[in-house]
């Protein structure tokens, strides 16, 4: 399991997540289960924004059948909600997200030195403008889910 590429943390959640294990065992666990929900809902909005055929035939003279997009997945703990894409199935994510130079003539640390160039966006295309834009969602998303955690431990928050 590769690294969330961007997360979501809120503050004081160590506190509420002690507070709730005290009142009753295992209550905090909702608190993972609403924060992928968020993810969810991030992940497949970034991967309905990446492309999912090249046009170019590739393994098995196979196209492309979405891969990348495919890649977008959710991921989620108790105090944090993110998204990973990529990984063995869609190594080239990070290339088709951020840009830069890949293929043959390619060297390592010396930009636009690949056959296959693709302009650098230092923001990226799909994953962190994709999160910019829905962060008014994201956040009252992730609230909700905390108010929900917390009535499903109990707790009528004010």
């Amino acid at each position: 399991m590769g690294r969330p590429i961007a997360e979501l943390r809120f503050t004081g959640l160590k506190e509420l997540r002690k507070a709730m294990r005290d009142a009753e065992a295992g209550s905090q666990k909702h608190l993972q289960i609403h924060f992928k929900d968020v993810a969810v809902t991030v992940a497949s909005a970034v991967a309905g924004q990446v492309p999912t055929s090249t046009g170019k035939k590739g393994k098995n003279n196979t196209f492309s059948s979405g891969s990348a997009a495919a890649s977008v997945r959710a991921r989620a703990t108790q105090t944090s909600a993110g998204i990973v894409a990529g990984g063995p199935k869609a190594p080239y994510f990070p290339w088709l997200d951020f840009g830069g130079s890949v293929g043959r003539g390619h060297v390592a640390g010396q930009g636009d030195s690949g056959a296959v160039k693709r302009p650098f966006m230092k923001a990226g295309r799909y994953i962190y403008p994709t999160i910019t834009d829905m962060s008014d969602v994201i956040v009252d998303a992730a609230s909700e889910g905390i108010g929900d955690a917390l009535r499903e431990a109990g707790w009528e928050p004010d």
